[in-house]
């Protein structure tokens, strides 16, 4: 059981069971055993990396997950909210963008996306993305609220923003 896939899948168990530093610690061994690795277990490695707040190499994890594979969707995703969480959404933008047109069947792809946008302030395309996430999953968590927020947000600029008459 050497091969990539099943290593990464490994990885991603051992996540899944809240065993955060024993994936990264084993994640991080395959790497450095293997040298040449896929972009799936550099991926994982940057999420244990993300959830043990180990921001700059969880952010260097995914950097190589993307130079070995540019549209891997997630890790576009996460790379997308390292950036995010480091108030860096407009370079968050682009790869939040690249993971909903990989899969655009993901609530929480289009979620995030949505907040990007609102960050930026771009609300319309942000309650876009919210209502697609509705659609999506109706009973995603928060995103009824997000969306009236981004409609109140919308109305606001909407009257705030107009031309005025010299």
């Amino acid at each position: 059981p050497d091969q990539p896939d099943y290593l990464s899948n490994k990885g991603v168990a051992l996540l899944k069971l809240g065993r955060t530093e024993e994936a990264r610690a084993f994640l991080q061994s395959v790497v450095d055993q293997l040298g040449k690795v896929n972009a799936n277990i550099l991926n994982n490695l940057g999420r244990a990396l993300t959830d043990l707040g180990r921001s700059e190499e969880a952010l260097a994890a995914c950097a190589e997950a993307l130079r070995l594979d540019p549209a891997h969707p997630e890790a576009n995703f996460n790379w997308a909210n390292e950036l995010f969480k480091q108030g860096r959404a407009a370079e968050a933008l682009p790869h939040f963008q690249q993971a909903v047109r990989c899969r655009p069947g993901e609530a929480t792809m289009w979620y995030n996306l949505g907040i990007a946008y609102a960050e930026l302030g771009r609300f319309e395309e942000a309650g876009q993305c919210v209502g697609k996430t509705l659609q999506l999953n109706p009973d995603y968590p928060d995103a009824r609220a997000t969306l009236d927020r981004l409609r109140l947000l919308q109305g606001l600029k909407a009257k705030i923003n107009f031309p005025v008459d010299h």
